[in-house]
């Protein structure tokens, strides 16, 4: 939430605009993944048309999906995202935008029930292997043997959404956690407070077939 701007009747919020850096590492990292995939997609093409249709066309047929999968992801992680809250107009809409690129969910502000909040944290764990030296100080006398640490790095992973229902659409969703990114649960407060809904904070919350060590 970079900015919030107010005029009567409507709020808008906004998320950080991402550094050039990134997004200039972003292209980078997707145009060397789109030549392999290319390359993958031409070898599979090369041995339907000289031995049909096979067991490795078969495997390769998911990778076909793969640069839309990464533009999906590209598009998500680096464009801009607003909330525009309009009560006068009784209106509703998430707007995310990269460039030319522009997607707009629109909804009525009515229809909006409540803000939710939760998280789930996954620890990742890694060994370091130090080595131990015969004069007892790092560094001196001869190597006697070596110890191995295990490190633990936890992150959390937080999700901020408007629920809301109407007859047409039924239970309808807005994620809007990319504006709150590294903003605190008093702010998705105040984006609650401002379209005049309850906020919910229900804790941790584990999805389906993630198994957290």
């Amino acid at each position: 939430m970079g900015r919030m701007e107010a005029v009567p009747q409507e709020f808008i919020f906004a998320s950080k605009k991402p550094g050039t850096d990134a997004i200039v590492g972003g292209v980078i990292i997707m145009g060397i993944f789109s030549f392999l995939i290319f390359l993958i997609l031409l070898a599979i093409a090369g041995t339907t048309i000289t031995e049909g249709f096979s067991i490795a066309t078969l495997c390769g047929l998911p990778f076909i999906a793969l640069p839309f999968l990464m533009i999906r992801h590209f598009f998500r992680k680096f464009s801009i995202v607003r909330l525009y809250v309009q009560h006068a107009k009784n209106t509703l809409m998430l707007e995310a935008k990269f460039g030319p690129i522009v997607t707009r969910k629109l909804t009525m502000l009515s229809d909006a029930t409540h803000l939710s909040f939760h998280f789930y944290t996954i620890t990742s764990y890694s060994e370091e292997t130090t080595d131990v030296y015969g004069g007892g100080f790092v560094g001196s006398g001869n190597v006697i043997g070596q110890t191995t640490t295990t490190v633990a790095e936890s992150g959390a992973h937080q999700f901020y959404t408007i629920h809301g229902f109407n007859e047409t659409e039924g239970k309808w969703e807005l994620d809007i956690s990319k504006i709150l990114e590294g903003l605190s649960k008093k702010n998705a407060m105040q984006i609650a407070e401002c379209i005049g809904i309850e906020f919910r904070d229900e804790g941790e919350i584990v999805p389906k077939g993630l198994v957290i060590a």
